[in-house]
């Protein structure tokens, strides 16, 4: 009878579309979407010869500004990479924002639980 009970609430549920299917981003693992908790967060150019942004991503290393991102927007992980900590976390990413420029920013500005996002692979 439990079976039969917990089989017809996942039917039901599925019914009204209320089946919560886990993303890359609900829960910190893989490359996807992720969202900004804050205002006026800058997202570096990450150019060929740009003075070792892509080895170790840091406001000096990486001085000009691509793009700002906001709390509630939503970037794209594409990689990350051991940087100049912020706020406690040392990893940056390299994320295409919403107006489409590609950058690092700081790692510290994602909402996720965690510094490392697993699944997310170094950039090369």
């Amino acid at each position: 009878m439990r079976k039969r009970g917990i089989l017809g609430a996942v039917t039901a549920a599925a019914a009204l579309g209320a089946v919560w299917a886990p993303t890359a981003h609900a829960d910190g693992h893989g490359v996807g979407s992720y969202g900004v908790w804050a205002n006026s967060v800058n997202v570096r150019d990450n150019a060929p010869g740009s003075t070792g942004c892509g080895i170790r991503p840091s406001v000096a290393a990486c001085p000009s500004v691509q793009t700002q991102v906001n709390a509630g927007d939503v970037v794209t992980v594409i990689c990350q990479q051991p940087g100049q900590t912020v706020g406690g976390n040392p990893y940056w990413v390299l994320v295409s924002a919403p107006d489409r420029y590609m950058g690092f920013m700081a790692s510290y500005y994602l909402t996720n639980k965690t510094n490392w996002i697993d699944g997310v692979g170094l950039c090369q």
